[in-house]
């Protein structure tokens, strides 16, 4: 098990937050809940386990092992808890000695917490709003642990019981656990609880994080941030809120989270109508055009193979995946999530987006205008 390092750790030493010094993952898209305080905007880039993975290691090949790797959002880890495994297990199998951590609510917690504890995992960050599901039911605009919508009532319920749930299962995992608490008005009022019951479930540590408002007069401010602070640390240590360690690497494109070729995937699969644009969706494929490097090292269309046909569920991805068992990309216009994480599991990420043909498999064997192949 990893020792919780509060000196050097960018989670709770703020003198450790420099460039890069924590990795944040963004493999999780879907969230259990909404506090009325979030302000509607749209997600960050979210990526699949390999392609977060690749980009992680072009970094550590250029750089250095980072002080630790944290899968946090933009959704919630825990809602997606196979692609959080996933990412987890390919960081943890290449890299024994770097921290990894999760930021989530509590739910799933239990039914993965033998798979979570096989990460070795430096810690778990809880949010924590509320000791009480009354407080709880103010704080969220509506909880939905699952794929039914509930009640705010309901859901406030359960996300109390959950969150109890998760840091005692987490605590007799043997992993550390950290409660961050946004101080929302209703938050201070329960700040004291919130706080005991941490300590009371197992918790190992707790920041306080001020919350900023639209309206300044509104934020939580110096004193009452002061008070709090008073309040929990009578029943909890605390750490500094974890402002500046968002350090992400750069997801804003496709390019930058790349797959890229290896000795036994060497080759790019793409489908196409006609050959020229990337404007077949994948379901749609009847057959699967692959380009690989000549021995100038220039890519260039090797063949035309035969995809499996339409119907037969998730066998035809199944089948997909070991035709194109030599390539380590497939490009389409589109795709949908089931085919996207069976070729995933198997190896072969998938890419979608438009552009010409050329021009992406260009990319993708390090090219950019120059060096096509020559027809």
């Amino acid at each position: 098990m990893k020792s919780m390092d509060t000196v050097n750790s960018p989670c709770f030493n703020p003198d450790t937050r420099g460039a890069l010094s924590k990795i944040h993952l963004p493999v999780a898209g879907i969230s259990f809940a909404k506090t009325k305080y979030e302000v509607s905007q749209p997600k960050g880039k979210v990526v699949m386990p390999e392609y977060a993975f690749n980009l992680l290691e072009n970094f550590i090949k250029s750089s250095s092992l980072p002080k630790m790797v944290s899968i946090s959002g933009p959704g919630d880890p825990m809602a997606d808890p196979v692609k959080t495994i996933k990412t987890l297990s390919l960081v943890r199998e290449s890299h024994s000695d770097i921290p990894l951590c999760i930021t989530t609510l509590g739910f799933n917690i239990e039914d993965w917490i033998d798979e979570l504890k096989k990460m070795d995992l430096s810690h778990v960050t809880i949010f924590m709003e509320a000791a009480t599901a009354a407080t709880a039911e103010k704080v969220y605009a509506w909880i939905r642990p699952g794929r039914k919508n509930l009640s705010i009532t309901k859901g406030a319920e359960l996300l109390v019981a959950a969150q109890e749930s998760a840091v005692r299962k987490l605590k007799e995992a043997g992993i550390k656990v950290k409660v961050n608490t946004i101080l929302y008005p209703e938050t201070f009022e329960e700040i004291e609880a919130i706080a005991e019951k941490a300590a009371e479930y197992g918790a190992d540590i707790m920041s306080i994080i001020p919350w900023k408002a639209e309206d300044e007069e509104a934020d939580c401010g110096t004193e009452r941030l002061n008070k709090a602070t008073e309040l929990a640390e009578k029943f909890i240590e605390l750490v500094p809120a974890p402002q500046g360690c968002e350090n992400d690497l750069d997801f804003s494109s496709e390019k930058a989270a790349m797959p890229t070729p290896s000795a036994s995937r060497p080759n790019v699969a793409v489908v196409s109508y006609g050959g020229m644009e990337l404007d077949l969706h994948l379901g749609h494929a009847t057959k699967v055009m692959i380009y690989g490097k000549r021995e100038d090292g220039l890519p260039c269309l090797k063949e035309v193979r035969e995809a499996p046909k339409p119907g037969g569920g998730e066998k035809r991805w199944e089948d997909m995946a070991s035709i194109l068992d030599d390539c380590f990309v497939l490009l389409a216009a589109a795709a949908g999530e089931k085919p996207r994480e069976i070729l995933d599991r198997s190896g072969l990420a998938v890419m979608t987006f438009q552009s010409e043909v050329e021009g992406a498999v260009d990319v993708l064997f390090g090219g950019g205008k120059k060096g096509k192949c020559k027809k």
